[in-house]
């Protein structure tokens, strides 16, 4: 069975609404982030897990026009949506992608990807000390049918990981340190405010080919640059 990459994305932020929608590029940027890794050689499904309301149909219908199978749930439960990624596409494991970081990198993907397959492990993380918007997570099915059964408070069942960062002793677990040249958690591409829409334009301006840019040149323009 393929791992599945589950793009979580909704119209709705209490910061930047719409922000998955926002142009860069010529595109939206949760379009960019699904042609950024249909181009790469990932090792699993790509789908996007939204919500059932219609504010969402927007987001929909962008992952349909690029061929991305589409999982919709409540809304304010992301735990309940990905058992039912899980329930129409059976799979060992889930990798955890968001919609607002567009830089994120299929290189890591890859990387997580292998380790699960390799290891033993409930929950993999290559988040911490990477640029923060470049990294993901990955949780292996019978960690997320756990938690639905034992996790009941609102924020750790929109926050997914939240109840495992906080019980680590539970789990077997793996970070997967950067490289010298990306652990640069100072450098900031995610995408909550309109300043990060901004700087992720001016990142992504004068490239040659944006989907296909690395994680080292992207910090490399990054620190070219002024903000």
């Amino acid at each position: 069975m393929l791992p599945l990459i589950v793009i979580q994305c909704r119209f709705s932020s209490t910061r930047l609404p719409g922000k998955v929608l926002y142009p860069i590029r010529g595109v939206p940027i949760l379009v960019f982030l699904i042609r950024r890794l249909k181009c790469a050689n990932i090792k699993g499904k790509i789908l996007v897990a939204t919500t059932e309301r219609p504010e969402d149909d927007s987001v929909a219908a962008w992952a349909e026009y690029e061929n991305i199978e589409v999982v919709r749930g409540e809304t304010d439960d992301l735990l309940s949506r990905y058992l039912k990624c899980l329930k129409v596409f059976p799979s060992d494991f889930v990798v955890r992608v968001t919609a607002d970081n567009p830089l994120t990198d299929p290189w890591i993907i890859n990387l997580v990807i292998d380790e699960m397959k390799n290891g033993c492990w409930d929950y993999v993380n290559a988040v911490k000390s990477y640029p923060i918007g470049s990294g993901i997570d990955a949780f292996k099915s019978t960690l997320i049918h756990k938690l639905n059964k034992e996790v009941h408070g609102s924020a750790e069942r929109e926050h997914i990981n939240l109840y495992i960062l906080d019980n680590m002793k539970e789990f077997q677990y793996c970070y997967i340190t950067p490289p010298e040249e990306l652990a640069r958690d100072d450098v900031r591409l995610t995408i909550d405010t309109p300043e990060d829409w901004h700087r992720m334009k001016m990142l992504l301006s004068n490239i040659k080919e944006p989907l296909k840019i690395s994680l080292k040149d992207v910090i490399k323009k990054f620190d070219s640059l002024s903000f």
